[in-house]
């Protein structure tokens, strides 16, 4: 399961990274006075690319399939096995009183009051994150994986897209805690307001953005 949990986390960080890439280039773009009020064929291409790989990524994590590797089937493996997550495992790994109760109390709330997991606590976990992503998931398979000839009745809203990747970032990281053991009640008491911040660190050289200010093209002769 923490190697399923791994690949999961891999396409997590991968969306919020995504997101905060395109979010600084939109900006970037859209703030240069030279293009205000143009046409800017790439910024379009860039929302739709954009677009359709988040909305794919946050179907994908919630696959259903047993065969999937996703938040969906992490979710549901829980959920049938109970007994595997108790108190006793999850706070063994603590060695002083105070560290333990501290995770005592962890546990109870990412697995409920009692000595081992409350299935029906993830089922609604798990619940309230697809109905978050209910309006994403059904673009994704009527406008992107096929091509419905109803359109939709309405646009996808950003807030809604948002939304979405939100919600799939604090399923992940309460799973995280739980399956890793991670017993600090105020770092998962903080998982809904701090979950971008925890996710959104980048890869790779953190100047990415130095391409947009070193010109190199030379400039076009009329």
């Amino acid at each position: 399961m923490k190697q399923d949990l791994e690949e999961v986390g891999r396409h997590i960080r991968e969306l919020f990274w995504n997101q905060y890439v395109y979010e600084r280039a939109k900006g970037i773009i859209r703030d240069n006075p030279q293009l205000a009020g143009s046409a800017n064929y790439f910024l379009v291409w860039l929302e739709r690319a954009y677009t359709d790989s988040v909305l794919i990524t946050i179907r994908r994590l919630l696959d259903r399939d047993s065969q999937a590797v996703s938040l969906g089937t992490i979710t549901n493996h829980l959920i049938r096995n109970p007994g595997f997550f108790t108190r006793e495992k999850f706070t063994s790994g603590w060695r002083f009183p105070q560290q333990k109760q501290q995770a005592s109390e962890a546990f109870t709330i990412l697995a409920g009051p009692g000595d081992e997991l409350n299935p029906a606590l993830w089922e609604e976990r798990l619940a309230d994150t697809n109905e978050k992503c209910e309006s994403v998931r059904k673009i994704v398979d009527k406008f992107i994986a096929h091509n419905d000839r109803k359109k939709p009745s309405s646009e996808l809203k950003w807030t809604k897209v948002n939304e979405a990747i939100d919600a799939v970032g604090v399923l992940y990281l309460q799973l995280e805690y739980l399956i890793n053991r991670i017993g600090s009640e105020s770092l998962i008491q903080a998982i809904p307001a701090e979950v971008r911040e925890k996710l959104t660190d980048l890869p790779g050289d953190p100047r990415w953005d130095r391409i947009f200010r070193i010109p190199w093209i030379p400039p076009r002769q009329e």
